[in-house]
């Protein structure tokens, strides 16, 4: 099973972002964990949105917690 805590440290020693979004169906059962390509909270925040076309979406910054997205969002 994949590490949903691996947290990336930059040159310098800085943590970086690790946005990963998961995606649940209609009973709230976990369908998958994407790693997303992201650097910024903004850039993942929109990747996250279009995931969620048809499917409930939530966004985390390793074992933080940092938004839902719902199709109806969209």
């Amino acid at each position: 099973m994949q590490d949903l805590f691996v947290t990336h440290r930059s040159e310098d020693d800085t943590p970086e972002p690790t946005y990963r979004a998961v995606v649940v169906d209609a009973q709230n059962a976990v369908v998958s964990v994407d790693t997303l390509q992201a650097t910024q909270l903004e850039e993942a925040a929109t990747l996250a949105r279009e995931m969620a076309a048809t499917s409930t979406v939530y966004l985390w910054d390793g074992p933080r917690f940092i938004q839902r997205f719902q199709p109806e969002d969209r």
